[in-house]
């Protein structure tokens, strides 16, 4: 499985049907329901252990986070996707060029995509990382 992550990560890129925005504290509200539904626990236990990607950003980030983590994360948001649907649709909205409407419509494979996308963020890893300094 980590192999096909790798991989994926060397893949050329494709043409998205979305574009991402950097992650600002106007989305924290939103993001904060998404992970009550889902359990800030879950999420936070995953960073407690990871190092800290400073500075770093784009693949830099991911290595220094792992990719495992990432596939960890996206494991738990896609288990809890009940839980969290409609907000989740928000705040994906609300970080990206496509309304709620556009992305509830989007290709399962595209959807899977931008949720990967967003938690490869690295200012994504740091709000999960602070949380869990929060919850010891």
């Amino acid at each position: 499985m980590t192999t096909e992550i790798e991989n994926k990560a060397t893949e050329e890129p494709k043409n998205k049907p979305y574009e991402l925005h950097d992650l600002q504290a106007k989305h924290l509200f939103m993001l904060t329901r998404v992970v009550s539904a889902i359990g800030i626990k879950k999420l936070a236990n995953v960073f407690e252990t990871k190092a800290d990607v400073g500075d770093l950003t784009g693949e830099d980030a991911i290595r220094e986070i792992g990719y495992s983590t990432i596939i960890e994360v996206v494991g738990i948001v896609i288990d809890n996707l009940p839980n969290c649907q409609d907000d989740l649709f928000k705040f994906l909205a609300a970080i990206s060029n496509l309304n709620e409407k556009q992305v509830a419509a989007l290709p399962l494979a595209d959807f899977i995509d931008m949720i990967y996308d967003v938690v490869k963020k690295p200012e994504f890893a740091d709000f999960f990382k602070r949380c869990a300094a929060f919850l010891k």
